[in-house]
């Protein structure tokens, strides 16, 4: 499915609603599209933006280039699921990124929000793999009205023995109301153990009220993360990154020796961390998507 040059204004409800079921999968490209005042005057229903279903075997594949959501109410891209992913939201030219910006002085749902495996009560069964690059994106909200969004990407993975290769480079996250990139993954249940390789190198964070970035590592769970040049003196933010290991069965490690290895490297940043940080991790470049 191709959704390719066109245009939304005051949508109530995401311009796309796409899931994906069954065992043959799919591939969705949506390219230099334009979504204005999402929800309307009143904001309500809250629309504008990108919303992926995936629960099939055979899984998704996806490039969201090009695009400009702005006046959003609501999320601007979710994807959601125990399918297979694979994706680009971004890539590296510059005009390959989306713009994505809240207009809204109430919580309006994070910029990006990624939400893989299942629940509590129902682990995900798939296993699947998602394999996720963001890249070369302006993320946040517009600033003429105090900032809206929860996050400006926030990712969650739980209660699954799946996989999550997600690559964030080059982004710009800005007028953010929480934190500018914020990771949570658990089983929360059944030892399960999901397992996480993660890249955040060089994105821009600029006016934000809470953590740069918060990581979160729980139950079983396998967080191994590598944070390099990543800059927030241009606009103010505290410059905080938050590593917490909840339990010692879980696992949260990056790549530098040290936290103070890890400030060093993104511009000298407050690092707090709590519980047993692993060092030296080899998570350098995790695998991209090859989705053409």
């Amino acid at each position: 499915m191709d959704l390719l040059n066109s245009s939304f204004d005051a949508p109530e409800g995401a311009i796309v609603r796409f899931e994906s079921d069954g065992t043959t999968g799919n591939d969705l490209n949506i390219l230099n599209n334009l979504s204005t005042n999402g929800g309307g005057p009143d904001k309500a229903p809250a629309g504008g933006g990108i919303d992926l279903l995936v629960n099939d075997v055979g899984g998704l594949t996806f490039d969201i280039q090009g695009n400009s959501l702005t006046g959003l109410s609501d999320f601007g891209i979710r994807i959601q699921g125990n399918g297979n992913v694979e994706g680009r939201i971004g890539d590296q030219a510059l005009a390959d990124g989306n713009t994505i910006l809240t207009q809204n002085t109430a919580g309006a749902g994070s910029a990006i929000e990624l939400l893989k495996g299942g629940s509590a009560g129902t682990p995900a069964v798939n296993n699947a793999t998602w394999t996720i690059l963001v890249q070369n994106n302006t993320l946040g909200d517009d600033g003429t009205s105090g900032g809206g969004n929860t996050d400006g990407i926030s990712m969650i993975h739980r209660h699954d023995n799946g996989r999550l290769n997600l690559t964030m480079d080059d982004n710009t996250i800005q007028n953010i109301t929480n934190q500018g990139i914020d990771i949570l993954s658990e089983d929360d249940g059944p030892a399960l153990g999901p397992r996480n390789d993660i890249r955040i190198v060089n994105n821009a964070f600029v006016n934000l009220s809470d953590d740069a970035i918060e990581i979160v590592a729980d139950d079983s769970a396998d967080i191994c993360v590598h944070i390099q040049g990543n800059d927030d003196n241009a606009g103010g933010s505290p410059g905080i990154f938050d590593l917490s290991l909840i339990v010692a069965s879980a696992v949260l490690q990056i790549t530098q020796p040290d936290t103070a290895g890890l400030a060093a490297a993104n511009n000298f940043a407050t690092v707090t961390a709590s519980g047993l940080i692993t060092f030296n991790g080899g998570c350098f470049n995790p695998t991209v998507p090859t989705n053409p």
